[in-house]
């Protein structure tokens, strides 16, 4: 009796289920089946270089009782959770506290391309399109070349995520009768914003209001639908922004004082633009190759370029904008400014290829803080996707499909097949990408041909007619899946968890002293061995990036470095290590034991392997007696540069001139106390006269210090460290990371939410109050 309920059970809950939804969720557990089942793990490229070494050692701070605030195993000290990149405060991510982060990685993208894919499908639905239309959307954006290419780059993944869903927000907040602050919209800005990819959550603040404006000026009163629009999106933006506060106001403290606050170098931004022939991939994906095949040769590399949202679904997106110019497409859908977008997003996409960027780049504010303009085409995926929607609800909504469409299209096809087929045995073609994928979309376009074929026959024997949407439905995941395959490179969990042995000879002969891999050997092993943007299967052996300790990999093995593997680091140290990168051999080695290296790659006489030099000296905290005082920051740096500076002898202060003590008559004595909370370094020390403790840690304006329990000045050292004036004696030193950014920021983060919680209540309790029944009614009577 009980096998019967459990059959009946599931089969009302499928009946429920929403089969685009399904659908959606069908096609990723079959892409992605050995990710879910952890079986395997991401890892190329960011994965297993930042995301995994960040959130790993969030983890362990947090479970050690202590807030991930600072990170102190990269560049010789970091912010962490003002890192955006890092995204702690993203509720999804914290579902790593309970998995392991590299299983937990995969299940955070894979959940995001299904948010976006029905994201997409219910922004369709509310534009009044069927579900064809809303299946064709929500495959095409969920796995398009923009999403599928990037799925590994987790914040990117997070924020184009919600796209789809902000804009849905959008459109619900312009229909609401009354008040100002839409909450759906709120959330959804503020997860987009916590999701880390700040340059994809500015695209997406614009779309949004370039939706709102251009929906209320359709409305009328169009002036008043403006200002209600324009008062609403601002509504929602500073409600997220304060509910968002706790992340907002570190990262923007941090990027204040990091390299990146006088904004890009523009020769480094425009580099990733989108190369203008990359549009043929539009209709043949692999035109220029893939990087799961091993065979990309095109400029830059694959995914910044990846537009491909399906043959069919570009189809169907043509079809609309042509329907619309002959005035016969649906009714109040916004064809125009999907239109717009499309085209905008692409020029600007463009990036070097056209005078446009480099105008804007050079002289509007904010289009100079990002790099990589090609990624502003996700407003043209986006926008072809929703085109696709309307496309579709109006043929399958058309009569019928004329026979003679279904010929063209397949002959058409036949003849890309066969020429594809011939092309493979050409001398004069020179590439050998080409055949093969004019060859596939052949092959697409015939199953297209059999489609529009089957549509024809379904007027003639109307039983057919069943079979025509998810046919199409069929197609478009078959078509979009196969592009898909392969874009995310796996491997086996044993890559984040296994021992790595050459990890444990370092750790025993360095002690507690940092690595530090120079800049040159690092971007050859990193571009030019592991990561290659050509192929994905850049090494036989993927354990020799731990056996290298990539920064940050080195996290993974308990490994401090004074390298950072990261696009926001604190400018004073990205300075320093500049300078150092260019200094004497014997006068790098100094400054590189001042920063307490006490190991340097080098490349080996022949070819090989790099191997580790191990320096003699240097410490992470030491005592002087004498210091030289700069007047700033450019005059510090000369004095730690000069041939004649000796950190141990003295330590470079800045904000005065002059010199003041003599050398230490006796070494003090400099002793680092063991503790797992990284936002604090406790240090004993005993001088035999007045001097100076330095610590070799990047200083920050979150830091403060304390002489005995007493708060004292944290003065600024030898350019980019910290340090206390002591005087003789034996004390106790104690710096403390507490940043005002971060506790301001949650001070607003927690006020903003028990204000929308208490809002909530309220609206809860009219609308409870409004629902009751009046006393003495029937409904109240016994």
């Amino acid at each position: 009796m009980a096998f019967p309920s459990v059959v009946s059970g599931v089969k009302r809950f499928l009946l429920r289920l929403d089969p685009v939804y399904a659908l959606l969720a069908a096609v990723l557990v079959f892409l992605f089946a050995p990710v879910l089942l952890g079986t395997r793990v991401i890892f190329w490229g960011l994965p297993l270089l930042q995301f995994a070494p960040w959130h790993e050692t969030a983890k362990q701070t947090l479970l050690a009782g202590y807030l991930p605030l600072w990170n102190p195993w990269l560049g010789m000290g970091a912010p962490l959770l003002a890192n955006a990149q890092s995204a702690l405060l993203y509720p999804p991510n914290w579902i790593l506290l309970i998995v392991p982060v590299e299983y937990g990685q995969g299940l955070l993208m894979v959940a995001h391309l299904l948010w976006a894919g029905i994201g997409m499908a219910k922004l369709s639905r509310r534009l009044g399109i069927g579900l064809l239309g809303q299946a064709a959307s929500g495959l095409a954006f969920m796995l398009s070349g923009y999403l599928a290419s990037r799925a590994w780059f987790l914040s990117i993944n997070a924020s184009v995520a919600w796209l789809p869903w902000i804009v849905l927000a959008s459109e619900r907040a312009l229909r609401k009768e009354k008040g100002i602050l839409d909450l759906r919209l709120a959330l959804a800005l503020c997860l987009q914003w916590l999701a880390g990819h700040w340059q994809t959550a500015w695209y997406t603040w614009w779309i949004a209001v370039g939706w709102m404006a251009v929906r209320a000026v359709a409305d009328r009163p169009a002036g008043k639908a403006l200002v209600r629009a324009g008062l609403r999106m601002l509504g929602a933006s500073l409600a997220a922004a304060l509910l968002g506060a706790a992340q907002f106001i570190p990262t923007a403290a941090y990027w204040l004082n990091s390299q990146r606050a006088s904004g890009v170098d523009p020769e480094a931004a425009l580099t990733y633009s989108f190369w203008p022939w990359r549009l043929v991939t539009l209709v043949a994906p692999n035109f220029f190759g893939n990087p799961a095949h091993g065979d990309y040769w095109g400029y830059a590399n694959y995914w910044e370029d990846a537009v491909y949202i399906g043959l069919l679904p570009l189809g169907l997106a043509v079809s609309a904008l042509v329907d619309r110019l002959r005035r016969r497409g649906a009714a109040g859908f916004p064809y125009g400014y999907l239109a717009a977008l499309a085209g905008f997003s692409l020029l600007l996409g463009l990036g070097k290829n056209t005078p446009v960027f480099p105008f804007l780049f050079a002289h509007v504010p904010s289009f100079n803080f990002f790099q990589a303009p090609s990624r502003m085409t996700i407003g043209f995926v986006f926008a072809l996707c929703l085109l696709a929607a309307a496309g579709a609800q109006r043929w399958q909504q058309s009569a019928s499909t004329s026979w003679r469409t279904a010929a063209n299209i397949g002959v058409a096809s036949a003849a890309a097949l066969a020429a594809g087929i011939a092309a493979t045995y050409l001398a004069f073609i020179r590439r050998d990408t080409f055949a093969p994928s004019v060859a596939a979309t052949g092959g697409i376009g015939i199953l297209i041909a059999l489609l529009a074929l089957l549509k024809y026959l379904a007027k003639r024997r109307p039983p057919l007619a069943r079979w025509v949407a998810p046919a199409a439905a069929a197609l478009i995941a078959l078509d979009l899946g196969l592009a898909a395959a392969g874009l995310v490179p796996t491997a086996p969990p044993s890559l984040y968890r296994e021992e790595n042995p050459a990890a444990a000879g370092i750790a025993a002969t360095l002690g507690e002293r940092r690595i530090y891999m120079p800049e040159a050997i690092r971007y050859e092993l990193m571009y030019h061995r592991a990561f290659l943007f050509r192929i994905f299967a850049g090494l036989a052996d993927w354990m020799d990036v731990r056996r290298w300790e990539l920064p940050n990999v080195c996290i993974l093995d308990s490994l401090p470095a004074a390298d950072n593997f990261d696009s926001f680091v604190p400018r004073r140290y990205a300075v320093l290590v500049r300078e150092v990168e260019t200094l004497p051999a014997e006068l790098r080695d100094r400054l590189l034991g001042m920063m307490d290296v006490g190991a340097v790659w080098e490349w080996p006489p022949g070819d090989g392997d790099p191997t580790l030099r191990y320096l003699s000296g240097g410490a992470r905290a030491w005592g002087v007696c004498r210091a030289q005082w700069a007047l700033g920051g450019e005059d510090a740096l000369r004095a730690v540069t000069a041939e004649q500076f000796d950190p141990a002898r003295t330590v470079i202060l800045e904000a005065g001139s002059g010199e003041e003590g003599t050398d230490c008559a006796s070494p003090p004595r400099v002793e680092i106390a063991a503790g797992a909370d990284p936002n604090r370094v406790r240090i004993e020390v005993d001088f035999a006269q007045d001097g100076f403790l330095v610590l070799a840690d990047v200083n920050d304006d979150g830091w403060q210090a304390f002489l005995d329990g007493e708060r004292v000045p944290n003065l600024q050292a030898d350019y980019a460290f910290r340090a206390v004036r002591v005087p003789a004696g034996r004390h106790t030193v104690e710096f403390r990371y507490a940043p005002p950014a971060f506790w301001g920021g949650a001070l607003a983060s927690v006020g903003a939410l028990l204000a929308l919680c208490a809002a909530a209540a309220v609206r809860l309790m009219r609308r409870t109050r409004r629902r009751a029944p009046p006393a003495g009614s029937p409904e109240t009577a016994g």
